[in-house]
């Protein structure tokens, strides 16, 4: 097990310096959310888990704007302890910086507007590295580990990152949650299946 940690610790630090390496990440960000508009299950999708970008991840505020223009209800994480939580916001206006300098719903808005992790029907989530297996590794704490083992089955699982991200092999452990699908600015890996790029 201390050799899987030691290789996802490997492959975190070449990732992350590949992906502060990416020009243009607006850009890129609108190229890969054009791809998941055009997606039907992302169309019809009602309740939508955006993370909001931060440091050299890629951007998510445009997206998230966009999503609340086409009435869909977003929801957004927030650190509670060492577990995500979801509320739903209604403009950007409603996320203020939380844990570790990440915009979440503002503190004052979350009981109000929580959310339950089975209201989700797609759930957007970052990472580190993907691979075509729908292998994640995200930073290491295991947040989001946590949050999408509590998502329904049905809930589609997308993981959003560079085109550098994706590699042919992430390593995985038993409490690794697994994606459905990858979004990249040039192409949506189908996870899992026999057919693989759209």
């Amino acid at each position: 097990m201390n050799d899987v940690r030691e290789e996802k610790q490997r492959l975190r630090d070449r990732m992350r310096a590949l992906r502060r390496a990416e020009p243009d990440p607006d850009g890129q960000s609108r190229r890969l959310f054009a791809r998941l508009e055009a997606m039907p299950e992302f169309q019809t999708a009602q309740t939508v888990l955006f993370y909001v970008g931060v440091r050299d991840e890629l951007p998510t505020l445009a997206a998230i704007e966009a999503g609340l223009h086409r009435q869909r209800t977003i929801a957004v994480p927030y650190c509670e302890g060492r577990h995500l939580k979801l509320a739903t916001i209604k403009s950007l206006d409603d996320l203020g910086k939380g844990a570790f300098g990440i915009l979440e719903p503002r503190e004052e808005l979350r009981d109000s507007q929580q959310l339950a992790p089975s209201a989700v029907d797609v759930a957007l989530v970052p990472g580190v590295a993907f691979d075509q297996s729908g292998n994640r590794i995200g930073y290491g704490q295991g947040y989001y580990d946590r949050l999408l083992s509590e998502l329904r089955v049905s809930c589609l699982k997308i993981g959003v990152a560079f085109d550098c991200q994706v590699v042919p092999h992430v390593p995985s452990e038993p409490h690794d949650q697994q994606m459905d699908w990858n979004a990249t600015p040039t192409q949506i890996i189908r996870c899992r299946s026999e057919s693989s790029n759209e």
